[in-house]
């Protein structure tokens, strides 16, 4: 039981951390998302503007800089990889919260009297092993 309980509580911590990374990838990606969109919103306005309103220089001037910054946001995206990122720790908490699953039953059944016996903590040690090694991603924290 003592064992299980030590599984429990690693597997919640780390379920934890994998999914607070993958909410700050997913954070990141929006935030660079919503400036994109921020920009081609203004850069449609500017070309909308009446020449009388805004000179027309300064109006392909501005909007030849927000093309090219949102150029280079896409590239950031493409280069970071921040939403690819937030799939793989979101992957991670799953498997962690599979195997969390598993031992809260487990300690269930310890608990209300029931016997696994060594060989059912045994199995299950080496499966949780086996997930941990092939399921879930190597965490990557954010900057």
């Amino acid at each position: 039981m003592c064992l299980l309980k030590k599984m429990h509580l690693r597997f919640d911590g780390k379920k934890q951390v994998y999914e607070l990374s993958a909410k700050r990838y997913n954070y990141l990606n929006m935030t660079l998302a919503i400036f994109m969109i921020i920009f081609q919103i203004v850069l449609i306005a500017l070309n909308q503007a009446s020449d009388t309103s805004i000179p027309t220089s300064l109006t392909k001037t501005v909007s030849v800089i927000l093309a090219a910054v949102t150029g280079a946001l896409i590239g950031l995206m493409l280069k970071l990889r921040w939403g690819e990122k937030s799939d793989h720790m979101k992957r991670g908490a799953e498997a962690y919260n599979q195997l969390l699953r598993s031992s809260t039953y487990k300690l269930q059944i310890l608990e209300c009297g029931g016997k696994l016996g060594m060989q059912g903590v045994h199995d299950f040690w080496k499966a949780a092993i086996e997930v941990e090694e092939n399921d879930v991603p190597e965490l990557i924290l954010p900057l």
